[in-house]
Formats: structure tokens, C-alpha cells, sequence
């Protein structure tokens, strides 16, 4: 496994940062929130564990958002969730959540849109490859 996605219910497995770069991870894409209500407790050990053994970091959000006003909202509490953490890969935004298939494409795509603009304004300066993608979308809704 060169990349796996740290989050809380598997901390077992991936909270010793020594442990993952032994057994061949490069890079660890640690989950960050779930909308504005949920942080990873594991957040910062996941974090400092990969940042020790020179593991490349990035971050995800799972987004029950339904309107332009809570993306944002969303983006900003995550952006204080994250205390200034440099990170080396994208920031993935999983707009998959069946909750918010009624929002509608044009929303969905208006949202993705919103969160990288306020991610951008306060983030971009963290990024130190400045050379990657800022944002990554998974999405499995059909619309």
C-alpha cells in the first residue's frame, strides 16, 4: 500500500506513523471532518505520526451539506479543525452522501466551488508543493 486514508475507526492500524512508513505507506490521507459537527478525535496523531516518518499528508472531508451557506460554513470550522497543518497532497471533498442527492447538481457543483474558494483564501499558503491539486471531488451520486 503506497497511500491509505486514516480515520478514527481504524485507528488501531494506522496510529504509529513508524508502523505505516514500514510497511510501504508514502502517504496518508487523514480524515478531517464530516460537515461542521464531526472532527476525527485522531486528527493530530494521525497527523504528527505521518508528519514524524516523513510520511506526505493530506486531508479529507465528508460533506452532509445542503446549501451554499453550510459548505462555507463547513470550510471555515475545518480550516480551524486544522490548526495550521502543512500538508503535501490534496484536500479530497466527498460529496457522496446519499442526504444530499436532493440538492441537485448545479448546488453540489456550486458548493464544491464555494469550499475550494474559502479553502483557498486561508490554506494555500500551508500547501508546500505548491505544484499539487488543492482539491480533489469524489462523489458516487448519480444525478
Amino acid at each position: 500500500i503506497s497511500v491509505l486514508c486514516a480515520k478514527s475507526y481504524k485507528r488501531d492500524e494506522y496510529a504509529n506513523g513508524r508502523d505505516m512508513a514500514d510497511s510501504g505507506v508514502k502517504a496518508v490521507i487523514i480524515q478531517a471532518s464530516e460537515g461542521t459537527f464531526y472532527r476525527d478525535p485522531y486528527l493530530h496523531e494521525f497527523y504528527d505520526g505521518a508528519r514524524e516518518h516523513g510520511l506526505k499528508i493530506g486531508f479529507y472531508v465528508y460533506s452532509y451539506c445542503k446549501s451554499i451557506e453550510a459548505i462555507r460554513s463547513g470550510a471555515d470550522w475545518v480550516i480551524d479543525k486544522l490548526e495550521n497543518k502543512e500538508f503535501d497532497l490534496p484536500i479530497f471533498l466527498d460529496l457522496e452522501d446519499s442526504s444530499i442527492i436532493e440538492c441537485g447538481k448545479e448546488n453540489l457543483t456550486e458548493q464544491a466551488i464555494q469550499f475550494c474558494f474559502t479553502f483557498t483564501k486561508s490554506i494555500l499558503p500551508l500547501c508546500s508543493d505548491i505544484s499539487i491539486p488543492l482539491f480533489i471531488f469524489i462523489t458516487s451520486i448519480y444525478l
